[in-house]
């Protein structure tokens, strides 16, 4: 599967394998990528719907016709770090803002800060170009 992508928060893209959570490192949910924000703004890194947000907010998933992708921001389940501008069955535009991190995310400990870009049940991915490059499960 090849997906136009682009980030979702401004900061280095790590492998997923370097996050602190070994849920995520050990690609348990499927590859993807760690990042730690250096800005607050959040974008849509892809076309697609959002699917669901949880109650806790600090998890968000969008289907595209290829894939899921969920974004989950930093690595406590913590509803005082989002804002989000979307809801469930908004349509997206890679690129489109859809929410702010709040100052109670950059508060907490560095580890914590982590937000995870996982593609949802695929064994391996890459960044190439503006795109990634997933095999599916």
């Amino acid at each position: 599967m090849k997906l136009s992508f682009t980030q979702p928060l401004f900061g280095k893209l790590l492998p997923i394998t370097s996050t602190p959570d070994d849920v995520f490192s050990n690609k348990l949910l499927g590859d993807g990528f760690g990042i730690y924000p250096l800005d607050n703004q959040i974008v849509s890194p892809i076309y697609g719907t959002v699917q669901t947000i949880y109650r806790s907010e600090h998890i968000i998933i969008i289907e595209h016709a290829s894939c899921h992708l969920m974004l989950h921001l930093g690595l406590k389940a913590r509803n005082d770090i989002v804002s989000w501008d979307v809801k469930i069955g908004d349509r997206l535009i890679k690129g489109q803002t859809i929410g702010t991190l709040k100052p109670a995310f950059f508060k907490q400990p560095q580890a914590d800060q982590m937000v995870n870009i996982v593609f949802l049940e695929t064994q391996s991915c890459r960044y190439e170009d503006g795109n990634v490059i997933c095999d599916e499960t």
